[in-house]
C-alpha cells in the first residue's frame, strides 16, 4: 500500500472477491475499520457500503463490507453515511454476517443505526442467531434487549416472549424481564409468572417485580418505590434462602493428593503455580487441574502421569471446581467433567462440560451459574450440592440440569 496504492487496492478487490469463509471477510472487515480512524471523510466506510451492496461481489466480500460497518463503533456525520438499504442479497449478506460469527456484539447493537426502513426482519434473524449460541459477553444479550425493548413492535414481543421462555439461559431471562419492565405490557405476564419460582434468584427476584408491574401495583417510572420494592423482594429470597438446611457430604480433598508435577513455579508471572490449584481431580492416566487466581485468569490444566507435562484446556478463566459428572467408585475412573468458573467482569459463574477423549479433550460452555464461587458438597454419585451465602442452595445433576436445593 505505501509503494503502490492503486495495485495494493486492486489487490484487495481481487481478494474480496476470492475469499470463502467469514473468518477471512471478519478480517477484512476489521482492516477496513482500522483504515477507516485515519480517514476524516469516511471513504473506508463508503467503500464498506459499496462492498456490502454489490449485488456482482462475492458473498463473503458483501459480508466483509458490512462488518466494516457493524462490527465496529459506527460513525455517523455527513461525510460518513452508513445507510444500507433493504433487498433480497442484502439479507443475505446479514444472515451470513450473523451465522458466521461467534460473538455478535456489537452487531445487536449498530443495525438499527444503518439498516433503513422496518428493522424487525434484520432483528428477528437477530435473535435466530443470538438464541442459537451463546453468547458468553452478556453484553450481547444486554444491548440487544436495551434496542428493542423501546419498539412498539409486535415482531420485537414476540422475541421477548420467546425469550422468557429460555428458562435455562439466566443472562437472557435478566435482560428480557428488564425489557418487561420497560416495555409494562401485560402479553408478558403468563411468561413472567411462570419465572416467579425459577431457581435463580435474581431471576426470581426480576419476575417477582416484572410481574407487580404488569398487575399494576408497581409503576417502574416512579424510582424510588421501584427500587423499594425490588430489595424488598430480593430481601424476602434472600430470608428464604437461608432458610433451606440442605446439606451434603464433603468431597475429597484430591488437591492434597496431586503428584508433585512441574508447575512452572520458577516461571515470573506464571498462574501455574501449586498455591493457585483451587481443584484436582485424577483420570486413568493423569489429573484435571483448577487454577483459580486473580492475576492471571487461572485455568483447567491436565497433567499426564506419564511425561509429568501439562496442557492448558481450552480458555476457561478462574475455575474454582472440577467435578466428575458421576463419581467413580474407588480404585475406577472417569473421563467426564463438570468445571465450574468464574464470567469474567460479573459474580457470576459458568459451567462447562469438559471430557477426555483417546485424541485429546472437548471443553464446552454448557449454561452460565448465578454464582461463580460455590461451595460444592456431595449429595449422591450423580448430584451436587451449590451453596453460596447470596444464592438459594442448588443441586446439579449428571445431565447438567439444575433445580433448587429447596422447593
Amino acid at each position: 500500500y505505501k509503494i503502490d496504492k492503486e495495485m495494493a487496492f486492486a489487490a484487495l478487490l481481487q481478494t474480496l472477491r476470492e475469499i470463502e469463509t467469514p473468518d477471512q471477510a471478519f478480517a477484512i472487515g476489521a482492516l477496513l475499520r482500522h483504515r477507516h480512524k485515519g480517514r476524516e471523510d469516511g471513504f473506508y466506510l463508503d467503500f464498506g457500503k459499496e462492498l456490502a451492496e454489490d449485488p456482482k461481489m462475492s458473498l463473503m466480500g458483501r459480508v466483509a463490507g458490512l462488518d466494516t460497518i457493524l462490527g465496529g463503533h459506527v460513525i455517523r456525520t455527513p461525510k460518513s453515511p452508513v445507510q444500507l438499504t433493504t433487498s433480497p442479497h442484502m439479507m443475505e449478506t446479514w444472515s451470513a454476517a450473523i451465522a458466521g460469527k461467534t460473538a455478535l456484539h456489537p452487531y445487536e447493537r449498530n443495525f438499527p443505526k444503518v439498516f433503513e426502513g422496518n428493522h424487525e426482519e434484520w432483528g428477528t434473524m437477530l435473535w435466530g442467531e443470538m438464541k442459537s449460541k451463546t453468547q458468553l459477553s452478556g453484553s450481547a444479550y444486554r444491548e440487544f434487549f436495551t434496542t428493542i425493548e423501546d419498539k412498539e413492535n409486535i415482531a420485537f414481543k414476540r422475541i421477548v416472549l420467546e425469550a422468557l421462555s429460555q428458562t435455562d439461559n439466566i443472562k437472557i431471562l435478566k435482560y428480557a424481564l428488564n425489557s418487561v419492565i420497560t416495555q409494562n405490557d401485560k402479553i408478558y405476564l403468563g411468561s413472567v409468572e411462570n419465572l416467579t419460582q425459577h431457581w435463580s434468584d435474581e431471576v426470581r427476584s426480576l419476575a417477582q417485580t416484572a410481574k407487580r408491574v404488569l398487575d399494576g401495583n408497581l409503576d417502574p417510572k416512579d424510582i424510588g418505590g421501584f427500587s423499594k420494592a425490588y430489595k424488598q423482594i430480593r430481601d424476602q429470597n434472600a430470608a428464604q434462602a437461608k432458610a433451606c438446611r440442605a446439606k451434603g457430604s464433603r468431597p475429597e480433598d484430591y488437591v492434597i493428593q496431586l503428584p508433585y508435577f512441574t508447575l512452572q513455579e520458577e516461571v515470573p508471572g506464571s498462574p501455574i503455580k501449586r498455591r493457585h490449584i483451587s481443584s484436582a481431580y485424577p483420570t486413568k492416566p493423569g489429573w484435571f487441574v483448577g487454577f483459580e487466581t486473580e492475576a492471571q485468569n487461572g485455568g483447567l490444566y491436565y497433567y499426564d502421569n506419564e511425561t509429568g507435562l501439562g496442557e492448558a484446556i481450552e480458555d476457561i478463566p478462574h475455575v474454582s471446581a472440577v467435578l466428575p459428572m458421576r463419581i467413580p467408585a474407588k480404585g475406577r475412573f472417569t473421563s467426564d467433567f463438570w468445571v465450574i468458573s468464574a464470567d469474567p467482569g460479573t459474580d457470576e459463574g459458568r459451567l462447562y462440560r469438559v471430557s477426555q477423549k483417546p485424541d485429546g479433550f472437548t471443553a464446552d460452555f454448557y449454561r452460565f451459574l448465578p454464582k461463580n464461587n460455590f461451595k460444592v458438597s456431595v449429595l449422591s454419585p450423580d448430584s451436587y450440592l451449590l451453596s453460596h451465602k447470596d444464592q438459594s442452595p442448588l443441586i446439579l445433576l449428571a445431565n447438567g440440569r439444575i433445580k433448587p436445593a429447596c422447593e
